[in-house]
């Protein structure tokens, strides 16, 4: 038995894989490159449990059914034959019912194995990824919260519990924490990307656009994806302002430009894009070199928040066949739910979905009486305030072409609430 760099057990003797251990976890809080490392440590170290639970959660983040049940699931057998101490066999059922996308049990399992192990930061990253898909601010803060004391001094985890405190509006105390981790770690990406978050939500252009001159220097370092996603934030600071050149010039450089397979590029390209046709100024051609590339995602998302993105864009660019099979996959998988995660897919998440598709056909009188009923709980189908935003501005849009403008209007005006309206914001009206 030993200890990883966190004091917590191993079971193993080799010294090895406590450092395959450890370097993955260095590599997940961090965002470094060579996160896929894992997969060589996995198969050299096959008894070591955490190793391959380590190993499956890599793919258990592609949010995709097929890579799971093929990649993560040999992983999560494997996992299940070795030694393992307690927290380690919970952190085993953790993956497994995450890659049976039992969210909601996942994140009770969670509970349990931090309330144990508060100094597990990668059960913590796991936690804070499941509330992006199936999100609860309010408890994400306090599962955050509960864990500061173990925790208060590493600035991953200040990062962690920033993003969460975020999510909850509570936007002044999210920036302090997130400057208390850069000032103890100044690349602190996770910080720099939930300050990001509260600046665009406060509306304050001006502060986002100096946070991105302040850190964006430090991101080359880091993997490829959080590159991407920082550059996505970046972009919307620059489009509130309706800096439209500079928006194309980063999807081009920064969003587009690497790994086209990858859901999470599709997730920030496919938002962008989106967001530039709901002010006129997508341009010609935008979407024609994404499509052969969203074809695995779209037919192995797991939440409606990703079918929403697939639906629209598809359809966008002129996919339709394929963009209703995503509405036929969302009924489907939203039929499968049980309880409250049910109400959720079922009663928001699939008008949702189905509004944005008729948005994307501009058929904006159906997008607006659909998505109606369950706009105000959109935030449940997943994904980040920021991110999730775009239904919200898809249903205004839609409200404002359907001749009920002065509707649209009034939620532009609620959503902005005490602040001056933005130029992105005054454009959704013209």
């Amino acid at each position: 038995m030993r200890r990883d760099r966190r004091g917590l057990s191993v079971s193993v003797t080799s010294e090895a894989a406590v450092a395959a251990v450890d370097r993955f976890s260095r590599r997940l809080l961090n965002y470094e490159p060579d996160l896929d490392q894992v997969i060589v440590d996995a198969d050299a170290h096959p008894g070591c449990a955490l190793l391959q639970v380590y190993a499956a959660l890599l793919f258990i983040f592609s949010q995709n059914e097929a890579i799971i049940t093929e990649k993560a699931r040999p992983f999560l057998a494997r996992a299940r034959s070795c030694p393992a101490d307690e927290r380690e066999r919970g952190l085993v059922e953790v993956a497994r019912a995450w890659a049976d996308a039992s969210f909601a049990r996942a994140k009770t399992l969670l509970d349990d194995l931090t309330s144990s192990y508060p100094a597990d930061l990668v059960a913590l990253k796991v936690a804070e990824f499941l509330y992006f898909q199936e999100p609860d601010a309010r408890r994400h803060r306090a599962f955050m919260d509960c864990v500061e004391s173990v925790n208060a001094d590493v600035p991953e985890f200040l990062a962690m519990q920033s993003f969460a405190t975020e999510l909850t509006g509570d936007r002044q105390r999210a920036k302090d924490i997130a400057e208390e981790a850069i000032s103890r770690q100044e690349s602190t990406p996770w910080a720099h990307h939930a300050l990001a978050h509260a600046l665009i939500n406060e509306g304050d252009i001006e502060q986002g656009a100096t946070i991105v001159a302040r850190h964006a220097a430090s991101w080359s370092g880091h993997d490829v994806g959080m590159q991407t996603h920082l550059w996505w934030h970046a972009a919307l600071f620059h489009l509130a302002a309706l800096d439209c050149v500079r928006v194309r010039s980063l999807y081009d450089a920064r969003v587009w430009a690497h790994r086209p397979d990858d859901v999470f590029t599709h997730t920030d390209a496919v938002s962008l894009l989106w967001r530039m046709e709901l002010i006129g100024k997508c341009w010609d051609g935008a979407w024609a070199p994404m499509m052969p590339h969203l074809d695995g995602g779209a037919r192995g998302f797991l939440f409606p928040f990703l079918a929403s993105h697939y639906a629209y864009a598809l359809a966008r660019g002129g996919q339709e066949e394929e963009a209703r099979d995503v509405i036929v996959r969302q009924r489907r998988l939203a039929e499968q739910r049980q309880s409250e995660e049910g109400r959720v897919w079922q009663q928001i998440g699939t008008p949702l979905v189905e509004g944005c598709l008729a948005a994307a056909m501009d058929d904006h009188a159906v997008a607006a009486r659909v998505m109606e009923p369950a706009i105000r709980e959109a935030q449940r189908i997943g994904g980040s305030d920021a991110q999730n935003d775009v239904i919200l501005q898809t249903w205004i849009v839609a409200l404002a072409k359907s001749g009920r403008r002065d509707e649209a209007a009034a939620e532009v005006v609620r959503r902005a609430g005490r602040r001056r309206l933005m130029p992105q914001e005054e454009a959704w009206l013209a």
